[in-house]
Parts: structure tokens; sequence; C-alpha cells
């Protein structure tokens, strides 16, 4: 037997089909590099990197392609910029 997620609130109920793949860090976060963290049959696709949700055009890319001034581009929140450019940093580093 198969079952979808049901995630019940106060006042909604979301039910769905489970996910086709779903990648987490450590950490329990949200996380992929050069594909979807979060993917559904129907093509739904959420991209994110330690628990940041990233847009496609960046998702898709390893985080060593990264440039720092898609930072300003994708309108992160500055704590979410200031962790991904740590993770840019030691990317880079790691790399040499």
């Amino acid at each position: 037997m198969e079952c979808g997620w049901i995630l019940p609130f106060q006042e909604i109920c979301i039910v769905c089909d489970r996910p086709i793949r779903i990648s987490f860090d450590t950490k329990k976060c949200l996380y992929a590099e050069g594909e979807p963290a979060l993917e559904f049959l129907d093509g739904l696709r959420v991209y994110a990197h330690h628990r940041v949700k990233l847009p496609k055009q960046y998702g898709i890319l390893l985080p060593n392609q990264w440039k720092a001034q898609w930072y300003q581009v994708a309108n992160l929140t500055i704590s979410n910029w200031v962790f991904l450019a740590h993770n840019l940093e030691n990317a880079v580093y790691t790399q040499t």
C-alpha cells in the first residue's frame, strides 16, 4: 500500500504524493549539489544548499561554479548570504 504526505495544521491540511527524491545534509537540512534536493513526480523541484532555497538557475550548478555577484541578483537575505558566502569561500579554497 502506498501513502502520500499528510501535513495537518490548525485550519488547513495539505495532502500530496510522496517526493521521488529528497536529499538532506548531515544536519537534516534540505541539501543537494547540482540537482534538486526535493523532487515530485509532477516535475516540481526544490533546489537547496544547506537549508537555503536556491533558484533553479543556481541550484543546477555545483557550488564551485557559483559566482559571488549572484548573491545580490538572487535577493537572498543577509543571513543566507553570509551562510552561502562562507560555504562558497570554503568550496573555492578546497578546489585549489
